[in-house]
């Protein structure tokens, strides 16, 4: 969670979600927000691994256990209880995923420092475009400069 800082928070609603997509949450704490309003942005988050039942980005024994107690479960079970493939039940299969997956851990994308740095000062700058033009001093075109004599 990023700090209430008098400007926005950011809070993540659901770190490890069953569909791979993370939700995060913008909060508006103060009127000098550059937004204004609260809103909701989802992220692109984590892929989860095939055989991960527990959720925890590790496949391992904690899944196979998972697996284990669910086994010949019928009637559409979820991945979290050992349904792999979205057939509608948790076989051999299933099992066979988590074999082939155990000891993997997700890969996530991570930008280069450079391509963060250019988005911070898009964001920047961006802010900075929309408080002059809240103020009228007719940002973004030209300020005339006057000219004296010397």
């Amino acid at each position: 969670q990023i700090p209430k800082d008098g400007v926005n928070s950011l809070t993540d609603t659901d770190l490890l979600p069953e569909s791979g997509v993370d939700n995060m949450v913008v909060g508006v704490n103060s009127p000098t927000n550059f937004a204004g309003a609260a809103g909701s942005v989802n992220l692109g988050g984590i892929t989860p691994i095939p055989g991960d039942f527990t959720g925890d980005s590790v496949v391992d024994g904690a899944d196979l256990t998972r697996w284990r107690t669910n086994f010949g479960a019928t009637g559409a079970p979820s991945v979290a209880q050992g349904n792999a493939d979205a057939d509608g039940d948790v076989d051999g299969r299933d099992f066979l995923i988590w074999q082939r997956n155990v000891g993997a851990t997700p890969i996530a994308a991570v930008p280069e420092p450079a391509a963060a740095l250019l988005a911070a000062f898009a964001a920047i700058a961006a802010v900075i475009k929309a408080r002059r033009a809240s103020k009228g001093d007719g940002f973004p075109g030209p300020n005339p400069v006057p000219v004296r004599d010397a």
